[in-house]
Order: C-alpha cells, then structure tokens, then sequence
C-alpha cells in the first residue's frame, strides 16, 4: 500500500502520472501489480493523522492486518505514532522503514518483497 499525496492541479516532480510511475518502478523490482495498491491523498497539505485515519480505514475493509511504512527518516517518529495509534483501532501492526537519503542503510531486507506483509 503506498500513499501519494496529490495537491490539486500540480504535479509532482514535474511528472503528469507519478502514481503510474511508482507502479512501473515497483513492477521493475518484482512486485506485481496484485502485491501493492497505491491510494492518492488529496489535499493542500497533508496530516499525518488524517492520512493515517484514512489509509487504515480503507485498507483494514481489505483485511489486511499489517503494513510497513516507509517513510524518510526525519518523518518516522512522527509518521510511526500516528499510524500506530490508528492502526491499534484497527487491529493493524505497523512495521516501520525508515529510509535514509544520505547513506546506504536498508530496511529489512527483502521483507518488503513477500505478498503476506503488504
């Protein structure tokens, strides 16, 4: 489950279809297109909890019960809390992946790659 948030009327990185894009690239690891979803928050600015609130909703009728957040490093604490907070009203465990832009590190190995956890 990925979440693309989408301001009205701009692109992103000048790019008409970024959410196409993402997919393309997903499929070019491996996944396939039945092993991920991706949702478009719209608004001005997005809120953490809001999105949060929203994601978990729409993907706990799906049945799922885990997920992993990948988010930038400085956003994870943050990001972390309030889908944690949500998802423990949802009976969804959150996993979270930081990724960190100026070093190598990785998250979990291959983890993101099996169907059961996305």
């Amino acid at each position: 489950m990925l979440v693309n948030h989408e301001i009205e009327g701009k692109e992103i990185f000048a790019i008409p279809d970024y959410p196409l894009l993402v997919a393309n690239n997903l499929e070019a690891l491996g996944l396939k297109k039945k092993q991920f979803e991706i949702i478009t928050a719209f608004g001005k600015h997005p809120i953490t909890l809001t999105e949060a609130e929203t994601v978990l909703s729409q993907i706990s009728k799906k049945g799922i019960r885990s997920a992993i957040l990948v988010t930038e490093s400085f956003h994870t604490r943050r990001s972390y809390w309030a889908y944690k907070r949500t998802g423990s009203y949802f009976g969804i465990e959150i996993i979270p992946c930081p990724y960190f832009l100026n070093t190598k590190r990785k998250c979990g190995g291959n983890k993101w790659k099996e169907s059961e956890i996305l």
